[in-house]
C-alpha cells in the first residue's frame, strides 16, 4: 500500500474526511473497482500481513455494508480464527466483528480452546487471553439467551 492510500484510508476511518472526498482523491476508482480491498485483504492474509489485514478489514467494513460483502467477510472472520499466526490482539478484534449468532457459536467456542503460549507462561495467559475468552463466554451466554426467546 503507497504512503497516499494509507493515509487516505486512515484519514476516512477517523473521520477527517468524509466519503466523497475520499473516493475523488484514491487513486483507483473504488466505484469501479468495488472488490479492490477485498483483494488486497486476500493478497494480505496470503502474505501474512496482519497490519495490513486489519486495515483492509477496517476498510471493507466501513465501505460496505452490504449482505454480499458481510459474507465474506464472515468467511474471513472464521478463516483467520483458525490460523496460527494470528496474535492475540488481533483475534480479539476478529472477536469483535463476529456477529453474535447460533449460527456462529462454534466459532466463538473454537476460541475458547485456542491457547498458544508455553505452560510456564501464566502471566501471558492471564494478560492476553482471559479477557478474550470472558468475551467468548459471554457471547455464548447472550446467544443462549437469544436462542430461547
Amino acid at each position: 500500500m503507497v504512503s497516499k492510500e494509507e493515509s487516505l484510508i486512515y484519514n476516512l476511518l477517523t473521520n477527517k474526511i468524509d466519503l466523497n472526498s475520499f473516493y475523488k482523491e484514491y487513486p483507483v476508482n473504488l466505484n469501479e473497482n468495488r472488490d479492490y480491498f477485498y483483494r488486497k485483504l486476500l493478497e494480505s492474509i496470503n502474505l501474512k500481513d496482519l497490519d495490513k489485514i486489519e486495515v483492509y478489514l477496517d476498510i471493507e467494513e466501513y465501505l460496505h455494508d452490504d449482505e454480499y460483502i458481510k459474507n465474506k467477510l464472515d468467511r474471513i472472520y472464521k478463516e483467520l480464527i483458525t490460523k496460527d499466526w494470528i496474535s492475540y490482539s488481533f483475534l480479539e478484534r476478529l472477536l469483535n466483528s463476529i456477529e453474535i449468532s447460533v449460527k456462529n457459536k462454534k466459532y466463538f467456542s473454537e476460541i475458547l480452546n485456542i491457547n498458544k503460549f508455553d505452560k510456564n507462561d501464566t502471566n501471558n495467559i492471564e494478560t492476553f487471553m482471559v479477557p478474550i475468552w470472558k468475551k467468548c463466554l459471554w457471547d455464548l451466554y447472550k446467544i443462549g439467551i437469544d436462542k430461547k426467546l
